[in-house]
């Protein structure tokens, strides 16, 4: 057999079992996700008891800064059991004085070395900790503004045990362009597919940068000294593999400013696929030894999600090596022809494309977007050259910082998304009366 035959059966062979990984990734996500396609009814605890430190980082936040601490100060919750504290971390504009005019306490932070959202998270952390030592902290990012029941989702859960809770990430401007409705869409999809459903079989979920709260008791054991571009990542790993299971709090909601135009957006997704690379090269084989070893679900989803970069590469390679031939049949031999597992990954691929618009439909969106949905297909192919860039810069920990102007009352936010109500909770625990 010639050595360019031997190649050809190498590369097929490779590209087979590349394609029918895919095709399990596929089907995973597909069963998990169906978990989401009903809402449990929750057990709610509706005293307050907990007390919480609410850390927003902030760096030149001077448009946005007033807006998100009248929102953390207008929460419906004893004012006595929380406060609000913004970390003005290096920064060269009024976010300072603004934050203290709305009403927040202020921690200055200078430090031209240690720059960035994880050093200016820890900061805070360790300022509340050393002063009221709260039962609980909440980070929210200095452009965000919350629903007025966020700390009362979080108390619930934590006086049922929950350590580690993730709210619901909401958009505030998804009428603002094209590339903030496709984010709006994208996250409304991932509420449930990848945050409810999981949280629905008692899987990890997934902290998302903003909106989550930790016991203290477990920030003093754990620590807070992840450095990564997705520090959020990182310590949703970390607490894993300690066997602490983050969970979703579907109520209670934080409504996220998204980048207005493809380069912000582009610029913003390759730091958080730097830094998932960076997180996945470092955690999944710890995962996948903790999953085997102790035979635990929730650190195999884990590794699974760690790997999701690689579905997005497999994807537009399978894309490739499918229409090389029917384009360009005169270099059908350089092309690896690929196997019915691959066909039918790719239809399962295409098929989780259209499957979001039931997900729309369960989570109430304005109906609006339906029409924006086709854009998606525009989209989401972007984040191949992302996963593959950012792959290559996993190692560099450049912090690209999003430009917030969007200024946004917690109600036209709501007013924008067509939300409902928080739902009647179906009890209450007279033990905490």
């Amino acid at each position: 057999m010639s050595p360019h035959m031997l190649l050809v059966l190498f590369g097929s062979a490779l590209f087979t079992f590349l394609e029918f990984y895919l095709l399990f990734m596929n089907v995973y996500l597909f069963g998990i996700s169906t978990a989401g396609l009903r809402r449990k009814p929750e057990h709610k605890i509706l005293v307050p008891l907990k007390s919480f430190a609410i850390i927003v980082p902030a760096h030149n936040e001077e448009h946005v800064i007033a807006e998100t601490v009248k929102s953390l100060r207008d929460i419906d919750y004893p004012k006595e059991l929380f406060q609000v504290l913004v970390v003005a971390d290096n920064c060269s504009d009024t976010t300072e004085e603004r934050a203290r005019k709305a009403g927040a306490n202020v921690l200055v932070r200078t430090n031209d070395t240690d720059r960035g959202k994880p050093y200016a998270v820890r900061a805070g952390m360790e300022h509340a900790l050393a002063t009221d030592r709260p039962d609980a902290v909440v980070i929210v990012d200095a452009d965000n503004v919350v629903s007025r029941n966020l700390l009362m989702e979080f108390n619930s859960r934590l006086l049922q045990g929950e350590k580690v809770i993730q709210a619901y990430l909401d958009s505030k401007n998804p009428d603002d362009s094209w590339v903030a409705s496709m984010y709006a869409i994208s996250y409304w999809i991932l509420a449930r597919f990848i945050q409810l459903a999981p949280a629905q079989l008692g899987l990890p979920c997934q902290l998302g940068g903003t909106g989550y709260c930790i016991e203290t008791e477990t920030l003093e054991r754990y620590g807070w000294d992840v450095t990564s571009l997705t520090d959020d990542l990182e310590y949703t790993m970390r607490v894993v593999l300690n066997d602490i299971t983050p969970t979703w709090a579907h109520d209670a909601v934080v409504y996220d400013e998204k980048p207005l135009t493809m380069k912000a957006s582009l610029r913003q997704r390759l730091r958080w696929m730097q830094g998932h690379w960076d997180v996945a090269t470092r955690y999944t084989g710890p995962l996948l030894r903790k999953a085997f070893r102790e035979r635990d679900p929730g650190a195999f989803h884990c590794a699974i999600y760690c790997l999701g970069p690689t579905r997005t590469i497999l994807w537009g390679m399978t894309l490739v090596f499918i229409w090389i031939p029917l384009f360009a049949p005169d270099v059908t031999s350089l092309a690896i022809h690929p196997m019915p597992g691959a066909w039918f990954g790719l239809v399962l691929s295409s098929f989780f494309l259209l499957y979001p618009l039931l997900i729309l439909a369960l989570e109430h969106v304005p109906p609006r977007f339906f029409s924006r949905f086709v854009l998606m297909f525009v989209f989401q192919p972007t984040w191949i050259p992302v996963a593959w860039l950012g792959l290559f810069r996993r190692k560099k920990q450049n912090w690209a910082k999003t430009e917030h102007t969007r200024t946004v009352t917690v109600t036209d936010a709501e007013r924008n998304r067509g939300r409902k109500p928080a739902p009647e909770p179906v009890s209450s625990d007279s033990r905490a009366a």
